[in-house]
């Protein structure tokens, strides 16, 4: 294992491709550049090999001028996207150590091509596990390559991360990849009455509170997006179909409740007198199409609705109309004191009164 003081005294890089489907962009390779100090990765991604050379001299102007310093050797593979005339001549000139390796020797760059596998099966993971197109690979690949600068490694104690900026990260804005949401259309790209919005999949992140986003197979930056909850809408439906439920029940109730009464009284032991109740004059049947309306209807077949002023009146509409009452009367008229005088003169005509002289009495 060799040994490192700081970032950028060795670089591993390593080319995967071509793809047999393009990317969005049109992308069939990608390029992986990884700082051994800090295993900081920075990728990618090209349309043609013979584009390796000009990311490299991208990656070298960016990453010397960030930390202030210079790339002292480059460790790559035997291959001739990085042994050609041109890029020979630019590492000599730069002062930069070219470390390759054996041919047929893989293992030797074995930084690179282990961060080679572990991000294509992360990504694959992540198109597999949200059904998207393959067409997103690159998407994924810098989202995976997003995510593994944030993660601590087992060969640091810290993330590549903080370790190459100095900062700790900041994860609160993570989106799980390809989440649904709706990102803000702003008020330049449409008219008064369009819509606010447009539902798309978050695939990445764009510099500082941006995200990158497809919507209609093109890729977009956008700064305001709010995350569809898929928990709490499944939540909601389900509580409306307990609500439709319930009322269902509470209708078939109601309807069967007169048979249920009848029953309690029938199962009443044999020595309790129960009163009959009084009769009720049938309920005539309905003949016009309003009348019929009325009749209760099940709860999956909901009634035309009708104005108040084409409704025919209650028959039997008045004051205490229910047999709730009738039975309440009889039996307040079955409880009286059976000694009671029945009129005024009964107790005048009786024996009592006439021996005792009150009769007489009162007649005076």
């Amino acid at each position: 294992m060799r040994i490192t003081t700081g970032p950028l005294e060795l670089i591993h890089t390593d080319l995967a491709g071509p793809m047999k489907i393009p990317s969005i962009g049109g992308a069939r390779y990608f390029l992986l550049f990884i700082d051994y100090h800090t295993r900081y990765t920075m990728v990618y991604t090209l349309h043609q090999k013979s584009e390796t050379f000009s990311k490299f001299k991208e990656y070298k102007a960016l990453v010397e001028n960030y930390h202030n310093g210079k790339i002292m050797a480059l460790g790559s593979d035997n291959g001739g996207d990085y042994t050609s005339t041109e890029f020979s001549k630019f590492l000599r000139e730069s002062g930069i150590s070219h470390e390759k390796t054996a041919p047929y020797s893989p293992e030797q760059n074995r930084v690179s091509e282990r961060a080679n596998w572990t991000l294509i099966g992360r990504a694959k993971a992540m198109i597999l596990e949200n059904e998207l197109h393959n067409n997103l690979w690159a998407e994924a690949i810098h989202t995976a390559v997003y995510l593994k600068n944030r993660c601590p490694t087992t060969s640091k104690i810290s993330t590549p991360y903080q370790l190459w900026t100095g900062q700790q990260a900041n994860l609160s804005h993570l989106i799980p990849f390809g989440t649904l949401a709706f990102h803000h259309i702003p008020k330049v790209k449409r008219t008064k009455w369009e819509k606010n919005g447009q539902q798309c999949r978050v695939v990445g992140y764009a510099g500082r509170n941006q995200y990158r986003v497809v919507v209609r197979n093109k890729i977009q930056i956008v700064r305001d997006i709010q995350v569809i909850n898929n928990n709490n809408t499944t939540e909601e439906l389900q509580l409306l179909d307990e609500d439709k439920t319930i009322e269902c029940i509470s209708d078939s109730e109601d309807e069967f409740a007169p048979e249920i009464a009848t029953l309690q009284v029938e199962n009443q032991p044999s020595a309790a007198i129960v009163p009959a109740l009084p009769e009720l004059p049938e309920t005539p049947q309905p003949e016009t199409p309003q009348e019929r309306q009325r009749i209760p209807r099940p709860c999956n077949t909901p009634a035309n609705p009708t104005l108040a002023s084409s409704r025919p009146r209650r028959e039997n509409a008045g004051k205490f109309t229910s047999t709730h009452y009738h039975y309440q009367a009889f039996l307040a008229t079955r409880s009286l004191d059976p000694d009671e005088p029945a009129s005024y003169t009964e107790p005048l005509n009786s024996t009592l009164a006439i021996a005792s002289g009150i009769s007489l009495w009162m007649r005076s």
